[in-house]
């Protein structure tokens, strides 16, 4: 107690020498040390949230809420609970898509290029030529859903392979599965401008190697059946979501090849 009280008249001692103007000075340093350690302490006990999906579907959005709390995971809804933040660093939100993936999860939504947002230091060039092709199934998918009478949309993409050996070489192929509006047909057309815009956004892929498939299994537009006279018969309006779509894809590329 005595030490406590020796002490506090020592302070007084050493502040009675000031002058008003540099009791002001030193109080005002110390109220800015203050603040700036509250600040600091704030940044560092505030969680990063980072996007684990977007564009979700709502079976699939309430799915993986519903794992997430099981998993006591903090996370975040936005545009309209379609897509879901988590508190968790960038490596640790890839691990969580993959074990999601392996529950089946997401079963309707897709990933695009946002997967390929703020990659890992160190994400070697294998996985990131998976994510990117894999992303770029997820941006044509999404496209294709936009086109008129289209109620969701899958693509599927294999890539070429080279081989020392010409009769072993494999052209890049695509497959289109395209589920429909209720009583919907899609004209050839539009068939011919979904085949010529994944053949357009896909290295070394032709449209004689583009299929379009409905739900039902049935093919729309097969292997080669996209020559001749309906080249001619694109539409605009699937020329500017072409074009669009290519834009988009090369925003995105440079993105990616900036944050390397």
């Amino acid at each position: 107690m005595e030490f406590v009280q020796k002490l506090k008249q020592q302070s007084k001692e050493i502040l009675d020498k000031f002058s008003k103007k540099q009791k002001i000075i030193l109080a005002s340093s110390a109220l800015i040390v203050l603040i700036i350690i509250t600040i600091f302490s704030s940044m560092m006990g505030k969680e990063e949230y980072n996007i684990l999906f977007s564009n979700l579907e709502p079976q699939d959005a309430s799915a993986i809420t519903q794992k997430l709390k099981e998993s006591k995971i903090p996370y975040k809804l936005s545009d309209n609970g379609s897509t879901i933040a988590v508190a968790q660093p960038l490596e640790k939100v890839y691990e969580l898509r993959n074990s999601l993936a392996a529950d089946g999860l997401p079963s309707e939504g897709v990933i695009g290029f946002e997967s390929l947002q703020d990659l890992p230091f160190g994400t070697t060039d294998t996985q990131l030529k998976m994510l990117y092709h894999k992303a770029l199934e997820g941006e044509l998918s999404r496209t294709i859903s936009h086109l008129k009478g289209v109620k969701n949309a899958r693509v599927h993409i294999t890539e070429a392979k080279s081989s020392v050996f010409v009769s072993e070489e494999t052209p890049a192929k695509a497959a289109v599965v395209v589920e429909l509006e209720p009583g919907f047909k899609l004209d050839s057309n539009a068939v011919d401008g979904v085949v010529h815009l994944v053949a357009n956004s896909v290295e070394n892929l032709t449209v004689e190697n583009v299929t379009v498939l409905d739900t039902n299994g049935n093919i729309i537009s097969a292997s080669g059946d996209t020559q001749g006279t309906n080249n001619n018969n694109i539409t605009m309006a699937q020329l500017e979501i072409q074009k669009g779509f290519q834009k988009d894809l090369e925003h995105s590329v440079q993105t990616l090849l900036e944050q390397v």
